[in-house]
């Protein structure tokens, strides 16, 4: 609120009240430190409870994931780089980048893939083509579909012959692609 008659701003002090509330809420603690002509200091503790999914069997399996031949295709550089990077960053090792189907194609014939991460929309290739080309090569592989809309997957009138093993949205996020690959492994 300001006072048109003082040339500073009034307040009802309610801010730090609120904040306060908000912060036992969430069964958080608020510390002030205050020295004159120096300033003051807010420290706002929340504890954050985390979950992990790393028991030792899951370690043991997440392990032998990484040590999987892994390819991903998109036609965006960009995303390319992200999710190369977010695999990076779980232990993947054995990782290959592909931009466009000529390339595919030609990684397909050469190499066996255990993982497959694809992109939907993509010109001369679709995510669909790509997941029927390496079904039809071999059951074993396991293709994810990666998308900015998940709804692709689901709201399509054409009946399909394969289905993908899993759907990751973009930007993908390690913690989801480690939880599918977990909850694959219960699905066997």
């Amino acid at each position: 609120m300001t006072d048109p008659q003082a040339s500073h701003q009034v307040s009802f002090g309610l801010g730090l009240y609120i904040t306060k509330l908000l912060i036992e809420q969430l069964n958080g603690q608020i510390h002030v430190k205050s020295e004159l002509n120096k300033g003051t200091t807010f420290t706002v503790l929340i504890p954050i409870e985390t979950k992990t999914l790393d028991t030792f069997e899951n370690f043991d399996y997440l392990n032998e994931v990484k040590k999987w031949n892994v390819i991903i295709f998109d036609d965006n550089k960009v995303n390319l780089l992200h999710i190369e990077q977010s695999l990076k960053n779980v232990g993947f090792k054995n990782i290959k980048s592909v931009l466009n189907s000529k390339n595919l194609q030609e990684s397909i014939q050469n190499e066996e893939f255990d993982l497959v991460l694809t992109d939907l929309l993509m010109p001369n290739m679709s995510g669909w083509d790509l997941l029927s080309l390496f079904k039809q090569k071999s059951s074993n592989t396991i293709v994810i579909a990666i998308t900015s809309d998940p709804d692709l997957i689901y709201n399509t009138d054409q009946s399909r012959e394969y289905e993908f093993d899993g759907v990751l949205e973009k930007p993908l996020k390690t913690h989801d692609l480690k939880n599918l690959l977990l909850n694959l492994r219960k699905a066997e």
